[in-house]
């Protein structure tokens, strides 16, 4: 195996992570990586910086320190598994090689071998940078600031032992989280086969992903640990809390030995009492995580190896086919479609176009199942404490927090499509569409809404009136469908007041949207369409009148919103394929 082909394509396997819709292909790539790795290490190092005040108490002993210590050590590991396991997500189709591999390097005088060895290097890399930003700075500094303005002073070859049980549980932590998505993946390659697996990979990502970030904001209370319940041992960030006390306890034992607590002995004794109850299990998770991270190595790579072995040789084969199913029904809808939603050409055109682009480019999809996931989150955490400890109105009709659900969702879906319009599916092939596309940009957007209002809102709506028929019944649910429908088409005409793009064809330029700035109004927009309608809808839901009121007051509101939009688009005669960065400010040198 050429060492330096292995280095070459290791090198071009790393920079294909940061492969991404959403960087210009003529930026610098090194550059862009720099940023990423940097915006990685910011969260750990405000949280370690925003601990020094917790720890800066000099009367805390060091048994007080050890539990106080508890969950903030517990958080860093919980945190460097969760970052490690969502980047692999993120990057799930770069973990192997690919069709596009094969296709480009396949025909070059590279051993198979040497495609793989150079594949490998890039995923220790990849998983070392990441490793690295995210942990890099509490590794150091994170035991100093435990010890920090205390009664204990501790020789640096102590600090670094406390920092290498540190390194030790949140490294291992992380690699534990990338072999689990990597066995995950291996799993599925395996047992479907290229076809199948690329259909199930985006729902598998999104359920994955949910399901971690889900997981992570539970698992941030230590109770199961302090009432001593079995469930510690299902926790793997709790079994990696183990391999870091296990390492740093006797260090920090030997320090309490060796001072004289003329200050609080007493709370000393009480803290060392307690903490000494944790210990033999902590020295059980230490177990459990060795074994767990050793044997997580063995299923990922084998899984690995063998999905490689079984599917190389047809990758590019079905990567590149169609399948073959559902072709009748989809001539059927498309039919359909043309009759009774656009009969307009051009705004078939855009209609389409919009349609199988979003249902077709992973990369956006995964986008938007971002967007999707985040409002889910937030419904999650509506839904939890209600599902736990039901309050009474929850049975006696609809109410305001179960009516908002729907709007936090679809605000959420609504807004990420918006977002994902703007990033290019192919930015080289938008020639195509400056040739095609004429001067009547209402025709061609009208088609993007109807995509929008027919495909997106009204399947959202409806799928989730069976619920709300069950909770509330039938004529409850369904006028909560109407109302839904209405107020979502209008966010979609506010959305797409200024739009002056044909969705997926124009160049992006990140930070338009100036988010740093704007959130205020972002936030505040964000409640109004979900929880202040919500609170107009329970008022208008007690009496027929109101909701037919409700009705005619959001239908006036999308015509005058249709009418302004007509306005808007009539002065305009053509798409803006190339944004522009914002215009900077003249300082005059001042």
């Amino acid at each position: 195996m050429p060492s330096g082909q292995v280095r070459l394509l290791a090198r071009h396997f790393l920079w294909r992570f940061l492969d991404n819709d959403l960087i210009s292909p003529d930026s610098d790539i090194h550059d862009t990586g720099t940023l990423v790795l940097a915006f990685l290490a910011v969260p750990s190092l405000l949280a370690t910086a925003l601990l020094l005040f917790t720890y800066a108490n000099p009367f805390v002993t060091p048994y007080q320190r050890m539990l106080m210590s508890l969950p903030d050590k517990f958080m860093y590991i919980a945190w460097s598994m969760l970052v490690m396991a969502l980047v692999t997500l993120i990057d799930w189709d770069a973990l192997s090689l690919d069709a596009r591999d094969y296709a480009i390097l396949g025909p070059l005088p590279i051993a198979s071998r040497t495609l793989l060895g150079g594949k490998l290097v890039a995923l220790a890399l990849f998983v070392s940078a990441v490793v690295v930003a995210v942990n890099l700075v509490p590794t150091f500094f994170f035991p100093m600031v435990c010890l920090s303005s205390g009664s204990v002073s501790l020789p640096l070859p102590l600090i670094t032992v406390l920092m290498a049980g540190h390194a030790a549980a949140c490294v291992g932590a992380a690699v534990f989280g990338f072999l689990a998505i990597l066995a995950l993946r291996g799993f599925l390659l395996l047992v479907l086969g290229p076809r199948l697996f690329r259909r199930v990979s985006l729902p598998v990502q999104f359920v994955a992903g949910l399901s971690l970030v889900v997981g992570f904001l539970d698992s941030l209370s230590l109770s199961s640990l302090r009432q001593g319940s079995a469930l510690v041992y299902l926790s793997p960030p709790m079994w990696f809390l183990g391999i870091y006390e296990a390492l740093t306890t006797p260090t920090m034992a030997r320090a309490s030995r060796e001072l004289k607590l003329w200050r609080l002995p007493h709370d000393d004794a009480a803290a060392r009492a307690t903490y000494s109850g944790y210990e033999a299990v902590f020295h059980q998770l230490a177990v459990i995580a060795v074994v767990a991270l050793a044997a997580a190595a063995v299923v990922a790579l084998v899984l690995y190896f063998a999905s490689h072995f079984r599917h190389a040789s047809h990758l590019r084969h079905h990567a590149a086919s169609q399948p073959a199913g559902g072709r009748r029904l989809r001539s059927s809808l498309a039919r359909l479609a043309r009759r009774l939603v656009v009969r307009d050409p051009i705004a078939q055109a855009s209609f389409f176009f919009t349609l199988q682009t979003l249902a077709r480019s992973a990369r956006h999809k995964l986008y938007l199942a971002g967007c999707f996931a985040i409002g889910a989150l937030v419904i999650y955490m509506t839904v939890a404490p209600l599902v736990v400890r039901p309050p009474a109105w929850i049975f006696q009709g609809p109410s305001v927090p179960l009516l908002s659900l729907q709007f936090v969702l679809s605000f959420f879906v609504l807004v990420g499509l918006r977002v994902v319009f703007t990033i290019p599916a192919e930015l080289r092939a938008n020639w195509v569409f400056r040739l095609a596309a004429g001067g009547d940009v209402r025709r061609y957007l009208a088609g993007v809404r109807r995509m929008l209002g027919i495909c997106i809102v009204v399947p959202l709506f409806v799928a989730v009136t069976p619920v709300h028929a069950v909770l509330w019944g039938p004529r409850a649910a369904l006028l909560h469908c109407v109302f839904g429908v209405l107020w979502a088409l209008v966010l979609v005409e506010v959305l797409l007041l200024g739009f002056e793009k044909l969705p997926f064809t124009c160049s992006h330029v990140s930070g338009k949207g100036n988010l740093k700035v704007f959130w205020p109004i972002y936030l505040f927009a964000f409640l109004i369409y979900a929880y202040g309608f919500a609170g107009v809808e329970g008022s208008a839901l007690r009496t027929t009148r109101g909701s037919a009121m409700l009705i005619v007051i959001l239908l006036v509101v999308l015509a005058a919103l249709a009418a302004y939009r007509s306005r808007l688009l009539s002065r305009r005669t053509g798409f803006v394929f190339d944004e522009l960065p914002d215009a900077t400010p003249v300082t005059l040198g001042l």
